[in-house]
């Protein structure tokens, strides 16, 4: 019983952290175009994403938590089995595990589909964010009293050059096309053009008189 119990905090360990690396991930391009397509889950992991803070607080909640106390049942019961011995023997077996089972793999498989992981465990995020719901009302009062600060608006992006990244992500994706790609990075780019680089200084200007031939205008056009 004490066994499975490790096992199902690594269990929960695992996903949560997947689920943390899967948030980061997320392409935000492709799941506003999935939401449209009427997706259930994905309507639901939008609706979410609409606090990110407390998403990611009850991911590190529940991962932190889940990993201590495995942690600490597994040393706990080595030791009432092994004595002193079982001190070194938990931290050779725990050490693989959180550095490689429960840190490397869940990233990595949930950073190669981050939509389509995160939309099947959203369920799960959403009934865990509901019942860690008084932490996170403490943690707005403490927010709001202790480290009261100003509020700044939120920005969609951090620059043109994350613009840029989310738009060649979102083409690999098939979310946006390559003519669509290529638009939305001239419009960036465009702020970075000064007046000097498209137009022609006065004094290079060719002008006409209103009594110029057309033979004249083609010849000095020319």
């Amino acid at each position: 019983m004490i066994w499975l119990l490790v096992a199902f905090c690594w269990i929960i360990s695992f996903l949560f952290a997947g689920i943390e690396a899967g948030l980061l991930a997320l392409d935000p391009v492709r799941l506003r175009h999935r939401a449209k397509s009427g997706d259930r889950g994905v309507r639901r992991l939008q609706e979410m994403l609409k606090e990110p803070d407390r998403l990611l607080i009850t991911v590190l909640l529940v991962t932190n938590a889940a990993d201590i106390t495995a942690l600490i049942i597994l040393t706990h019961e080595l030791v009432l089995r092994l004595g002193w011995l079982g001190y070194p023997i938990a931290v050779a077996i725990a050490l693989p595990v959180y550095l490689f089972l429960l840190g490397v793999l869940p990233k990595s498989l949930f950073r190669r589909f981050p939509l389509r992981a995160v939309v099947r465990l959203s369920g799960l995020l959403e009934l865990t964010t509901k019942l860690l719901w008084p932490l996170h009302a403490i943690g707005a009062f403490i927010e709001r009293t202790v480290f009261a600060r100003a509020k700044n608006p939120p920005r969609l992006f951090a620059g043109r050059e994350e613009l840029k990244m989310i738009t060649v992500q979102s083409e690999e994706s098939g979310a946006l096309s390559p003519t669509e790609r290529a638009m939305i990075h001239n419009v960036v780019d465009f702020t970075s053009i000064k007046v000097r680089d498209v137009m022609v200084p006065l004094e290079k200007t060719v002008s006409f008189n209103p009594d110029d031939s057309p033979g004249k205008v083609l010849e000095t056009s020319e």
